[in-house]
């Protein structure tokens, strides 16, 4: 009982340790796992083809479910369960100046560790982007 008590206190601090760490060091006040990169455009490209070239780097990334909401201005998608996460929220804004805000988010709300899966989405996505 003794082994119990101390492997469930000591998974409860390291929980707690990662939660204070992104709080107090990364400044996230919030439990699920999350990525962000923004990047300058390199198409010269205009309108719809910009929209067709995000739309097909996002399916040669396999994203799923894409969608694009005018009034936003911005594609939304998913990912299917891995071994890493449940799945990925994947929103890719587009700026007036031709410059992408990416945003991976873990769909469990309470997933503290993806193995980097939302920085490889957004590697994945900007890899496919550029080619």
């Amino acid at each position: 009982m003794d082994f119990i008590y101390r492997l469930t206190l000591v998974c409860v601090t390291m929980i707690v340790l990662i939660i204070l760490k992104r709080i107090v060091v990364e400044k996230q006040f919030y439990i699920t796992c999350r990525y962000k990169d923004k990047r300058k455009l390199n198409i010269t490209e205009n309108g719809k083809e910009i929209f067709n070239t995000i739309e097909k780097a996002m399916e040669k990334s396999n994203f799923k479910r894409i969608r694009f909401n005018k009034d936003k201005n911005e594609f939304r998608a998913i990912t299917y369960p891995s071994f890493w996460s449940w799945c990925e929220i994947i929103r890719i804004k587009i700026a007036p100046s031709k410059e992408i805000d990416f945003l991976s988010v873990s769909g469990f709300p309470l997933q503290i560790f993806d193995g980097y899966k939302n920085e490889r989405n957004a590697n994945a996505f900007f890899k496919n982007l550029d080619n």
